[in-house]
């Protein structure tokens, strides 16, 4: 866990970024990130998914910003799915491209 914490900090660019665990998804809360509590006996490929997960989160954090998304936001439910999904593989693109995994 204090690996993860750390290198999701790191990606973050954020040394004051809380990562808690807890419960079945990941996701950004309140500024602080939400992460899956991993097992005592975690295998590599469940691990990999985890730190997947949590280097999502803090390029999230790292790259986005929400005033000027919310300001970009197309209206009605399905354009702003959309928007939002797009949001996120923006925010991930230079994790795929330089990360492995």
């Amino acid at each position: 866990k204090r690996a993860l914490s750390a290198a999701t900090r790191s990606i973050a660019r954020d040394r004051e970024l809380e990562v808690r665990f807890g419960g079945e998804v990941a996701g950004i809360v309140k500024g602080r990130a939400l992460l899956p509590n991993p097992t005592e006996d975690i295998d590599e490929a469940t691990a990999a998914k985890l730190r997947g997960k949590a280097d999502a989160i803090a390029l999230r954090l790292a790259l986005h910003d929400s005033e000027t998304h919310a300001g970009a936001l197309p209206p009605g439910t399905r354009g702003q799915q959309i928007f939002e999904a797009a949001e996120q593989a923006r925010c991930e693109a230079p994790g795929a491209r330089a990360m492995k995994g």
